[in-house]
């Protein structure tokens, strides 16, 4: 999930910097949906997400991810043979975008309070935008990923059960996940101030490792072990 969305967020930045970051975009999509496939019990059946777009969340998910991923691919190689070429970018952004809606919704549907859609759409949200600004704009990036942070933080503040499981259990980890978002914020400055490449190199690490601890404590940190579809009790 986390490295799909990466994956969006480059991709939209990629008309606006180097070719190379759509390759880069491309390769991280094709990971991130192998990784989705292999979670699936029965991958030979994954026919079946036709059967459920009417009421699944996860079966429209699956569904515009698999058209995310071609048109992302003919918008970063760009082939002569496909008409009207130039649109191909938009396309792959709306519908990507779209997939990460899905995406939320799989789990804001349950529903948990940790799971509620301001606290999942600024996360998976965030994901995508840091990574859309990342290249292009890192002052904005910062101010993002701030404010991001920030959220994450207050979360284990209050009195619910799932704030607690961050207080406790999961207190390494969520310490942790902010050390790399703050690190990555120092990256991005220095990027910013002296626009050596390393630092890019090394803010996108930094980051990216950040959100992968970030995504581990979302579905961690949930206050009751129920599955998405499943109502709460």
């Amino acid at each position: 999930m986390t490295t799909t969305q990466t994956a969006l967020g480059f991709s939209i930045a990629t008309p606006f910097s180097t070719p190379l970051l759509g390759y880069v975009a491309l390769a991280l999509a094709l990971v991130g949906i192998a990784a989705s496939v292999a979670h699936l019990g029965r991958p030979l059946r994954a026919w079946r997400i036709f059967l459920g777009l009417r009421r699944s969340w996860l079966s429209r998910e699956a569904l515009l991810l698999g058209a995310w991923f071609p048109l992302l691919a003919g918008a970063v190689i760009q082939p002569n043979f496909i008409p009207f070429v130039h649109i191909l970018p938009f396309a792959a952004a709306i519908t990507g975008l779209m997939a990460v809606f899905c995406s939320g919704m799989i789990y804001i549907d349950t529903p948990r309070h940790f799971w509620r859609p301001s606290a999942t759409f600024i996360r998976m949200g965030g994901t995508v935008l840091v990574a859309a600004l990342l290249p292009v704009a890192p002052l904005a990036a910062v101010v993002v990923l701030t404010a991001k942070l920030g959220f994450e933080h207050s979360q284990q503040r209050t009195t619910t059960p799932s704030a607690q499981i961050l207080r406790t259990h999961l207190a390494p980890t969520h310490r942790l996940r902010i050390l790399l978002g703050t690190c990555a914020l120092g990256a991005f400055v220095t990027y910013y101030v002296t626009n050596f490449t390393v630092a890019l190199a090394a803010a996108a690490a930094l980051w990216f490792a950040g959100e992968i601890a970030e995504r581990y404590l979302y579905f961690r940190a949930v206050d009751s072990a129920k599955m998405p579809g499943i109502n709460a009790a």
